[in-house]
């Protein structure tokens, strides 16, 4: 649904079993306008994390598109990866704060237990801006979608305005990069592309009309037939 590859705006098509001729066929669209979120790296890290999630309705699914490389284009794993509560602050990574929790998860529980209930019972017991948690480590280069249930776009507890922290690898806590959460304002899923265009019509369309043309046109001359022969008789 992303980039230049996006299926959004062609079509499927059904064929019959006997001949695999083409039977039916659709559209491909996006009908639900979008917020877009986007985090942009520019230092240590290249690339962009972006969230799409649908308008109207806050607590529908999120899809997440993480196309991240090391700056020097070097392999390595285990990145863990959080929203933290604010924005990046002149490049520095400290000023973001800890990780996004608006509901309080964890409060009192273990790390162990927090690690086992997150991995284990999904996404409402994980911290909203819990990523590693919720998901997996990033290994560089990455390019992964995910759908999240718990990362809201808009409303109370919005992620966006806040920013993303890509940790050192192996686990490690040292934060290795970072960007802010910027609402890209945009109503479509594939951010590469500026404008939308209203795809042609379908089959269903030009040949609903087809048919009432045929249609007509054999009435008329079925009629013609029999008013002829029944003058003659």
């Amino acid at each position: 649904l992303h980039g230049s590859n996006s299926v959004i705006g062609r079509s499927v098509v059904i064929h019959l079993a006997e001949d695999s001729s083409r039977w039916v066929c659709a559209t491909i669209k996006n009908d639900n306008v979008q917020i877009n979120v986007i985090s942009t790296f520019e230092t240590t890290l290249s690339g962009y994390i972006s969230m799409s999630q649908t308008k109207v309705n806050p607590d529908a699914d999120t899809e997440v598109f993480v196309v991240l490389s090391q700056e020097d284009s070097s392999t390595t794993s285990a990145h863990m990866w959080h929203v933290h509560e604010t924005e990046v602050t002149d490049g520095d990574c400290a000023s973001t704060d800890g990780h996004y929790n608006p509901e309080g998860i964890n409060g009192g529980a273990g790390f162990t237990t927090y690690n086992y209930l997150c991995s284990s019972m999904g996404s409402d017991y994980c911290e909203v801006g819990d990523m590693v948690g919720k998901f997996e480590a990033l290994d560089m280069p990455a390019k992964q979608l995910y759908t999240d249930a718990k990362l809201p776009l808009s409303s109370l507890n919005s992620v966006s305005g806040r920013s993303i922290v890509v940790h050192d690898e192996a686990g490690a806590g040292a934060r290795l990069a970072c960007a802010s959460l910027i609402d890209s304002a945009a109503t479509s899923l594939t951010p590469e592309t500026e404008t939308e265009t209203e795809p042609e019509e379908g089959f269903s369309s030009w040949a609903a009309g087809a048919i009432i043309i045929v249609v007509a046109f054999a009435a008329t001359y079925f009629l013609a037939i029999f008013f002829t022969k029944k003058q003659t008789t």
